[in-house]
């Protein structure tokens, strides 16, 4: 502990510290690829050669300086340092004219790459935030990591089934390791997948912070503070961590010059369960959702202590986290605490009736609490041992939010038809969504066979194992819009009717009740082209082509954006398939990244070129990303990227034009996917 207490004092941010890192975001150089610590000034009292050894660096080498020069002048764009050439370092420097001189040095922090790292040797850094907490984390090759801070309270004992409440403050918090993922089933149960080294615990409400700017503790100034993006795991509502490698932030944090937040959030019966005629309404459910929301209260507090601008957060999450984005979107409760949201594979979110719930969940519970209600039900469910109340999940299987009139006041479409400024009316934030095209490859599993020949029998075998409901599947042979072909064959209508039916009509859906309601102040929509599936959900191993086969027929399977947006291949020792996988994941996180900034994602020229990202400079030239609401409204206006450069969006009418297309060797734009198609499927399941 004297050792760690040490090393926390010696990286105190006296002064800014910024890791610059020079990489081409090829994965597979990141570890050898140039890295150094920007001192935005000389501290008091200090030499550059003693600054930089108090955090056990040396000055940075004159022959390793060119390295930077990218990074150096991106840095003067922002006012971090006057100038590329007012910067201390192995070569001569010369002060601003207001006497001061930044201070570059070596990086010798290790490279962050394996599910599981001992973070031991790791230099600490300490942050000081609000009402005198202090959170002491690392700093490794990209930049600095803050893992496994308590958000809220424990949720155990007497604030089991209730509302989070926000952990305690006025602390040092030891932010050095990862902790434990929530109570659940699955591959995050344990570490037999070896993808959760940290175990399981019901007190879980943990979060991460990935940052490549840690601010002075008296900086005031806003100019140097980065925007945030929050990050929700997805998992059905039922599995998950915010742990999870592949939303590891730090490579993102760095390619989009932003500040990373992962979290934690109860999960399945403990954060879901509603009960609120059992209980006297003591159990109105949402637990989860109140997690998220003391989330973003947390980095309201205390993220300008990590570098970031708490007025420019972005939500953002994917599938069972794109349905917890659109919560937070509607939910009164999380007014304010956010500026803009991204939702990928969300469909129209998952919100049911609390009774819903209760008769799923009541009769097992009733079992293991006989003859209870109201007060009395809540404190028998709160001595029951957790993993007995866990394997309730298995029986109850659907954990949905709930309309309670509080933290969710209706159902989507109802909220959306209010349009702008009521009180129930959703929240008015730069929205921008998208689409898998073969998001059902992965969701069916291994129920039906790709060698399957018939497709009544398919669609029978999906209905016999509750994938899809009988009307459904009556409607779809009626319709003849999935009539199968040699082109067409029935594995590929079978998992384009789940695609349909499980998320993407309802993303329709919603999507256009959005823009005909006017709700959101910009609207953006994309759908993935190219994908590289996660290797431990790919039935059937569909959801990617072989190292060195572009051009090889594939699914773009749920989840297969991920690791294009996070960047962290290297976790599962994935290699690039072609020349085309780096310059694509570079352009997502671009286009991400800019939209956390401005909330447009259309990054200007002007910063593609200061921070030579010539790939994705190459790949927008000529093209812009429109804005969905102008095309479904038919207003032909231009779209500016972050006040730099314009382009015009083409318009073609409601629904046929307005999506992204995001692709290699470029980008264009179509309509929103599978209108017709979800005409039948919405005439028999209607978004609620």
């Amino acid at each position: 502990m004297a050792a760690l207490a040490l090393l926390a004092v010696g990286a105190r941010a006296s002064v800014s510290q910024t890791v610059l890192f020079a990489s081409s975001g090829d994965w597979t150089t990141r570890a050898s690829a140039p890295s150094a610590i920007l001192l935005s000034s000389l501290p008091k009292h200090a030499s550059p050669d003693s600054a930089c050894a108090a955090l056990n660096e040396t000055l940075l080498p004159c022959s390793t300086l060119p390295a930077f020069e990218h990074e150096l002048a991106y840095q003067a764009s922002l006012g971090t340092i006057a100038s590329a050439e007012v910067v201390h370092s192995g070569c001569s420097s010369r002060k601003s004219e207001n006497g001061e001189a930044a201070v570059l040095c070596t990086n010798t922090a290790p490279y962050t790459t394996a599910i599981f790292t001992d973070f031991a040797d790791y230099p600490r850094t300490t942050v000081f935030s609000a009402n005198h907490t202090t959170f002491v984390g690392l700093r490794d090759h990209v930049g600095f990591r803050f893992m496994g801070i308590p958000y809220a309270l424990p949720p155990v004992g007497e604030r089991r089934f209730a509302n989070a409440e926000k952990a305690e403050e006025g602390v040092e918090v030891d932010a050095t390791v990862f902790r434990a993922a929530c109570l659940q089933f699955g591959s995050f149960a344990g570490n037999a997948s070896g993808l959760n080294p940290w175990g399981n615990d019901e007190d879980c409400l943990h979060l991460n912070v990935f940052t490549p700017h840690v601010p002075d503790e008296g900086a005031s100034g806003k100019k140097e503070l980065k925007p945030v993006m929050l990050w929700i795991h997805g998992g059905d509502n039922i599995n998950g961590a915010g742990s999870d490698s592949t939303f590891d932030g730090g490579a993102l944090s760095q390619r989009a010059d932003a500040v990373i937040v992962t979290i934690n959030y109860r999960l399945n019966i403990f954060g879901y369960l509603a009960l609120p005629n059992a209980t006297d309404n003591l159990v109105r459910g949402n637990f989860a959702l109140s997690d998220k929301i003391v989330a973003l209260e947390w980095v309201q507090r205390h993220i300008e202590a990590f570098g970031g601008d708490r007025s420019r957060v972005t939500v953002f999450g994917q599938s069972a986290g794109g349905w917890s984005t659109i919560d937070l979107i509607k939910s009164p409760r999380a007014r304010g605490l956010f500026a803009r949201a991204i939702v990928h594979s969300g469909g129209a979110g998952n919100v049911a009736a609390q009774s819903v719930v209760e008769d799923e969940a009541l009769p097992p519970l009733s079992a293991l609490c006989p003859s209870t209600s109201g007060a009395a039900l809540l404190a028998c469910l709160r001595t029951l041992d957790a993993q007995v109340l866990l394997n309730i999940t298995q029986s109850a299987g659907n954990w949905p939010s709930v309309v309670d009139g509080d933290f969710v006041p209706d159902f989507a479409l109802a909220q959306l038809a209010l349009g702008p400024g009521e009180k129930d009316s959703v929240n008015a934030v730069q929205y921008m969504a998208g689409f898998m095209p073969d998001e059902g490859q992965s969701l069916m599993g291994t129920v039906i066979s790709p060698n399957i020949s018939s497709f009544p029998e398919a669609l029978n075998t999906l209905v016999k194992s509750f994938t899809i409901s009988q009307p459904l599947a009556d409607a779809v042979l009626a319709s003849g819009l999935w009539n199968t072909s040699e082109e067409f064959s029935p594995y590929n209508a079978s998992q384009s009717v789940d695609t349909d039916h499980f998320l993407t009509c309802d993303g329709v859906a919603w999507t256009g009740a959005a823009a005909t309601h006017k709700v959101f102040p910009k609207m953006y929509i994309y759908s993935i082209k190219r994908a590289y599936g996660l290797p431990f959900f790919d039935p059937f191993d569909l959801c990617t082509f072989p190292v060195g086969e572009e051009g090889t027929p594939y699914y773009k399977c749920h989840s297969g954006e991920l690791f294009e947006t996070f960047g962290t291949f290297n976790f599962f020792d994935l290699p690039p398939r072609s020349d085309k996988d780096v310059p694509f994941t570079n352009l997502i996180q671009d286009l991400w990244g800019a939209f956390a900034r401005t909330g447009t994602p259309n990054p200007s020229r002007a910063y593609l070129s200061v921070r030579n990202f010539t790939s994705t400079l190459s790949a927008t030239h000529g093209w812009t990303w429109p804005r969905f609401d102008r095309v479904w409204s038919s207003e032909s206006q231009p779209e500016v990227g972050e006040g730099e450069e314009s382009g015009e969006g083409e318009v073609r009418g409601k629904g046929e034009g307005g999506v992204a297309a995001l692709d290699w060797p470029g980008p264009g734009v179509e309509g929103l996917p599978d209108v017709e198609r979800c005409e039948v499927v919405l005439g028999v399941e209607p978004v609620m």
